[in-house]
């Protein structure tokens, strides 16, 4: 929801804060972004389980793979298209060589 959130704070910033039509779309993707169970954050608010958390639970276990999977593809991207970033066409150009020589070798 990270463009949503860009968007209604830009338009807050445009149109002033009092919005409700902005600060009504603010709450509706709030509402839906993810959140952990209480289990998985350290148990119920206000007891002593709130201070140490389980990090073993199968909820953050899961969570933390699907974290590095999209880091790993995150980091396979920029090494693709890096340079093509940095550098305009001249780096896409010499990636492109680069591949080539590597995929005959």
């Amino acid at each position: 929801m990270g463009l949503a959130d860009l968007a209604t704070t830009a338009g807050k910033m445009m149109v002033g804060n009092d919005s409700s039509l902005l600060n009504n779309m603010d709450g509706y993707f709030s509402s839906l972004s993810f959140s952990s169970s209480d289990y998985a954050r350290g148990g119920i608010a206000g007891t002593e389980d709130d201070v140490k958390g389980h990090p073993w639970a199968l909820e953050n276990m899961l969570n933390m793979g699907a974290d590095v999977f999209l880091q790993l593809a995150e980091q396979r991207w920029l090494f693709r298209y890096g340079a093509a970033l940095f550098k305009g066409k001249e780096g896409a150009a010499l990636m492109n060589e680069n591949g080539e020589k590597a995929a005959k070798a």
